[in-house]
């Protein structure tokens, strides 16, 4: 149980490496495909997280209601900022129950 959780830590830091070197170098460049690199470790990071979720004995349905609600303030905030931001859901419910974060009704 204390394994999934240290390994959830260490994939969220390196996830924001991954999104610091998009920052700062670009998510392509001549030697790198940094953006590549981001997908992999967030996909590493989802198999982290659901690792979690399974050890932790989470409720799935309580996260996909927090994730829809955080959704719901990003549209908030975008609405206020007068921001145009891409922001499809990173996964969609079908998504989320296919993978097991969301309950197959």
């Amino acid at each position: 149980m204390k394994l999934s959780a240290v390994i959830t830590q260490e994939e969220c830091a390196e996830v924001i490496q991954a999104i610091s070197k998009c920052i700062r170098f670009g998510k392509r460049n001549d030697t790198h495909d940094n953006l590549a690199h981001l997908e992999e470790e967030i996909g590493q990071l989802y198999c982290a997280l659901d690792r979690l979720i399974d050890d932790w004995e989470l409720d799935r349905d309580a996260i996909a209601t927090h994730y829809e609600n955080k959704l719901d303030t990003y549209q908030h905030w975008d609405k206020i900022s007068n921001e145009r931001v891409n922001h499809e859901m990173l996964f969609t419910k079908e998504q989320l129950k296919h993978t097991g974060l969301l309950d197959n009704d």
